[in-house]
Formats: structure tokens, C-alpha cells, sequence
């Protein structure tokens, strides 16, 4: 998995190799420039003899403009730089790169000119082929004002490709948030290690292309243990999906008993248990209230039906209890709540399934719901998988979803430790929290997947997965990669737009091998 860091992690990486190993912040800025500007050149080709503007602050994502600046020139582009302050605020490594750019500026001045914002409106130039933007780094936070505000206006007025250094300026480098104006750029290059503003909120959408290019940071900072934030790449998968043997037992590839559906909600739990199987689950048993099993016997083939009595709602009955803990003995994984319903019956139920069952335990859905009015202590220790949306989240976590949504990281992350469970915290990107407190970002999925059902899948791939003896943190963010690759290969055939949950069950099996499963 790629290492993910806040603002803060970062600036602390910056800091102790220029105080641990001597390394000098102006060398750090140079070699974060120049990355930068041989990224753009081989992406962005031809700038040879082409205009190109570099809007500049007077911190260090300024400084590491002016070096993609001189870079530039060399390489023949025509380049304007815009000045956001006075040259006189610049500090520092800024400062000292500025100097030798106003001094390339003065002996090439036909490859390379400096003008401020204040007078860009007056200064006539041809439109340019990219603009660069590097007004504010992984230091802003809050909304941009004055000069700089006006400024990312007029870069994302220009019409031009915009390339952002590090963030996009106005983008909170930690929480993703634009609390203003902000950059939308087509490409932002970050320095060292990937920002986690570049995978959330706004910033997921402001950044473009992403690309993180090597600065030079030593690898003894860069693997520091304090880093606990992660996005999965398909190569992570490659160690979890290991061949099966060839004399593998139906019922020794993955037992799941899921308990799920009410009158009106057949589909949950028919998604839930297709989830389960396409995750390779050997066997599914689908524990529903009598009062749907006609509706369940059309519409599931493969898995393994057990009706059980159910109440005057048409949900579950307690008195299904002891029939239901028969089967979680048998069970390797359990998946409970998809479709359930949320009346006094099932409230029961609930209840005294999470008193009783000791299996291993995906909690979706309405169990979920009905898990945030209880007291979380009488079931300390039991081996459960949480998969709550942000609502859900937040009220487990005693937030508003808004708080959720604004820091989904985090909020994973606290929530993992203070339930002492892995948490699937679904949505835009799904982020999958360990007891811990590591991390692991999703790195697959659309906005096409914010679609009824689309929980229910994942529930059951999840829970097919942990079935298959897999670890629980390793199977929730395992399952939430091929859920959100299942969802991309349907948006590439048919488009976000028409995207239906089923149409992922569809394409679980190309996800497979889209993670390098063997065959």
C-alpha cells in the first residue's frame, strides 16, 4: 500500500530530514521543482516555444514554482511568471530560488518574464498552453482572500490545462475541503509522499491526475511508523488471493450464514448473498422471515434457503433465535442486517444474536442502526466487521454525517479504536479503519455506486472473504477495492449514470482478475 499523509505528517518529513540529515530545504525545493517540471514536460508535450504561465505565492509552494519556472525556460517554453505578493515577502529557500530566476529572467528575457497579479490585467500575452499553479502549498487552510482569492479565479478562468504543485491552492492538504475558491486543475504533482487532500472531499475532485514524484526524502522518514494512513493499490491484492488447492471441499472454501430481508426488502438480502458467493464462498445459507421465502426461492438459485418464523411486520422473529445460533455454529463468517427492518422484533432478535453468536460478524444495515442504541461494552471482544454509510457512522460516533464527511479518515480511525473493530466507513472513498488505528483509503470506485443495494454487495463480499479464513481488517479492505473495481468496469461499459448494485455482481469476476487472482 502507498503511505498516505496529512499536512502536518508531511511538514514533519520535511523538517527532520533537513535536521537529522542535513539536508538543505533549498536542495528539498529544488529537487521538488525540477520533479515537478520534467513531470509536466513529458505530460503536457510540446512546451517548446509555447507559452506558459506559473502563478506563484510568497511561500514555499512559490519557491518550488520559480524552479519549474527555470526549468521551463531551459527547455525552451516561453514562460510568464505571476507574482500573488511584493517580491519583498518572499522568505527563505522562496527567496533565494526567486533570486536566481529574477536573475535568469534579466539574462534571457525573451524565455522568461516576472510581472505581479496586480498588473497581469494589463499585460498582453497569447493564450497559454498550460498554466502552473503554485499559490498555496500543504500549509493553507481555511478559505483564500485578497490577491490570492482573485488570483485562482483568474487561473481557472484562463481556459488552460492547470497544473497544481503539491495541492491544488485553496484545497486543504489533510481534509480534502475547499472552504472557497479553489483551483480545479487537470494534473496536481505532490512532493514525497501522496497528501491525503488529494483523495478526499473536494480535493478528489480539484486534483486531476495525481502523480507523486520522489524528492529525495530518506526512506528511514519516509516508513516512519507514526504514518498510519494508507491507499490500496491492485498489487495489495495479489498476496490475499492466493491459490486455492485443487482437492478444496465446498464446505471448507468459505461458510457464510446471512440473515437478512423483511416484507419489501427481498433485494437486500439477494445481493448480500450473491456478494458472498461471487467473493468465493463456498457455501451461503440465507436465514429470512417465512413471510418472503417465496419471493426468495425465485429470485436465489445457488444459495441455500432456511425460512424461519417471522412476526406480523414480516420481519424476523426472536423465536427464530435458536435456529439462527445452530447455523452461526456452523458458520465460518455471519452477515447480519441487509434488509432486516427495523421493528421491536427484529430489535430483539438483534439483540440476543449479539449476546449469543461468537462467530466471526459483518454488521450492516439495520443491525447497525438498531448496534448505535446499544451499550457496545456487552460485546467487547467478539470478532465483528462494521460496514456503516456516513449516517450510520455518525451515529455510532455520536457526530453529524457533515463531521463525518468532513474528515472520513479520521473519523474511521477513532471509531475503530473506541469500538476496538474493524470499520468499513462506505462511501466517496471508502476508507477501512483497524482496531489499531491504521487506515487503508480505497483507491476504486464511482459516484455511479451511490445506488440502492450497492451496501448490500459489499456486505457480502466482506463477509465472503473474512469466510474464507481471511483477517478481518485484510477482508473488508480487500472486498471494498473489488467492490469499487466492479463498479468501474460497469461505469466503463454502460456509464456511471444507469450503474444498479446487481450490475456489480456481474463484474466481481473480472475484478478478480483485475487483481491479479490466480487462475
Amino acid at each position: 500500500m502507498l503511505t498516505v499523509v496529512s499536512a502536518e505528517e508531511m511538514r514533519w518529513c520535511d523538517e527532520t530530514t533537513i535536521r537529522r540529515f542535513h539536508v538543505p530545504g533549498f536542495l528539498l525545493m529544488d529537487r521538488a521543482g525540477t520533479a515537478a517540471a520534467h513531470w509536466l514536460l513529458r505530460h503536457f508535450a510540446p512546451l517548446d516555444g509555447r507559452p506558459v504561465v506559473i502563478v506563484c505565492g510568497p511561500g514555499n509552494n512559490g519557491g518550488d514554482g520559480f524552479v519549474v519556472a527555470r526549468v521551463f525556460a531551459n527547455h525552451g517554453a516561453h514562460v510568464r511568471v505571476v507574482l500573488t505578493s511584493a517580491s519583498s515577502a518572499l522568505r527563505g529557500d522562496a527567496a533565494t530560488h526567486f533570486s536566481l530566476l529574477r536573475h535568469e529572467a534579466r539574462a534571457n528575457p525573451e524565455r522568461l518574464s516576472i510581472v505581479p497579479f496586480a498588473r497581469i490585467r494589463n499585460v498582453r500575452f497569447p493564450a497559454p498552453a498550460l498554466v502552473v499553479d503554485a499559490v498555496f502549498g500543504t500549509g493553507f487552510q481555511g478559505a483564500p482572500r485578497g490577491v490570492p482569492a482573485k488570483a485562482i479565479a483568474w487561473i481557472n478562468a484562463l481556459g488552460a490545462p492547470i497544473a497544481s504543485l503539491d495541492v491544488p491552492s485553496g484545497v486543504d492538504a489533510s481534509t480534502g475541503l475547499a472552504q472557497g475558491v479553489s483551483v480545479r486543475a487537470a494534473a496536481t504533482v505532490t512532493f514525497g509522499l501522496l497528501k491525503t487532500g488529494l483523495l478526499l472531499n473536494d480535493g478528489r475532485e480539484r486534483a486531476g491526475q495525481v502523480a507523486c514524484v520522489d524528492i529525495g526524502l530518506p526512506s528511514s522518514v519516509t516508513g516512519e511508523r507514526r504514518f498510519r494512513t494508507r491507499m490500496v493499490q491492485s498489487s495489495d491484492l495479489r498476496s490475499v488471493l492466493v491459490p486455492r488447492p485443487h482437492r478444496l471441499h465446498k464446505y471448507a472454501a468459505g461458510k457464510v450464514l446471512l440473515i437478512a430481508g423483511s416484507r419489501g426488502y427481498t433485494g437486500a438480502a439477494t445481493l448480500a448473498a450473491m456478494g458472498a458467493l461471487r467473493s468465493g464462498a463456498g457455501a451461503v445459507v440465507v436465514a429470512h422471515p417465512e413471510s418472503i421465502h417465496s419471493v426468495l426461492s425465485k429470485k436465489l438459485t445457488e444459495p441455500i434457503l432456511q425460512p424461519l418464523p417471522s412476526s406480523s411486520e414480516g420481519s424476523l422473529s426472536l423465536q427464530a433465535l435458536p435456529a439462527v445460533l445452530e447455523r452461526c455454529r456452523w458458520a465460518d463468517a455471519v452477515v447480519v442486517g441487509p434488509g432486516l427492518g427495523r421493528t421491536a422484533s427484529v430489535q430483539a432478535f438483534i439483540e440476543a444474536l449479539f449476546e449469543e453468536c461468537d462467530s466471526p460478524m459483518v454488521v450492516d444495515a439495520d443491525a447497525l442502526t438498531m448496534l448505535a442504541g446499544m451499550d457496545r461494552r456487552r460485546w467487547q471482544g467478539k470478532d465483528w466487521i462494521l460496514t456503516p454509510h456516513a449516517g450510520e457512522c455518525g451515529r455510532l460516533a455520536g457526530v453529524s454525517p457533515e463531521e463525518v464527511e468532513n474528515d472520513r479518515v479520521e473519523t474511521a480511525r477513532v471509531l475503530a479504536r473506541r469500538q476496538r473493530r474493524t470499520i468499513v466507513l462506505k462511501g466517496s472513498p471508502t476508507c477501512t479503519a483497524s482496531p489499531e488505528g491504521l487506515v487503508a483509503i480505497n483507491s476504486t470506485g464511482n459516484a455511479g455506486m451511490a445506488t440502492v443495494g450497492s451496501g448490500d454487495v459489499l456486505a457480502g463480499i466482506v463477509g465472503g472473504l473474512r469466510a474464507q479464513g481471511i483477517d478481518a481488517f485484510t477482508s473488508a479492505w480487500t472486498g471494498a477495492w473489488l467492490h469499487g473495481r466492479a463498479g468501474d468496469r460497469v461505469k466503463a461499459s454502460y456509464g456511471g449514470r444507469s450503474l444498479l448494485a446487481g450490475d456489480l455482481l456481474d463484474q466481481l469476476p473480472q475484478a478478480f482478475r483485475d487483481a491479479g487472482e490466480p487462475t
